[in-house]
């Protein structure tokens, strides 16, 4: 499989919180003149849950996306490039893993 990044682009993000796993195998991975592409991007917060648990307290309590903490059952595998061909050509902020 082919994968062109051509900006603004990325291929995974993997939510640290819970179990979470991302293989690649046989894949060839480009990215190229364009800025900000970005291969996987580990979040560490929980999206869209709020600290507060009565819209009154919104602006008493901050933690909206806060981390909850590991919640996971020990079942990831991670993040297996396995034979990932990865090409950068002119590019400008991109990362492999974020």
């Amino acid at each position: 499989m082919d994968i062109n990044l051509k900006g603004y682009a990325q291929v995974a993000n993997l939510e640290s919180e819970e179990d979470h796993s991302l293989s690649l195998n046989a894949v060839n991975i480009n990215m190229e003149k364009q800025e900000k592409n970005t291969l996987v991007s580990i979040s560490s917060v929980t999206i869209n849950a709020h600290g507060y648990d009565n819209q009154d307290h919104r602006n008493t309590t901050s933690g909206w996306g806060g981390y909850r903490g590991d919640r996971g059952t020990g079942a990831s595998t991670g993040i297996n490039l396995g034979t990932t061909n990865l090409t950068i050509k002119i590019s400008r902020k991109c990362s492999i893993l974020y």
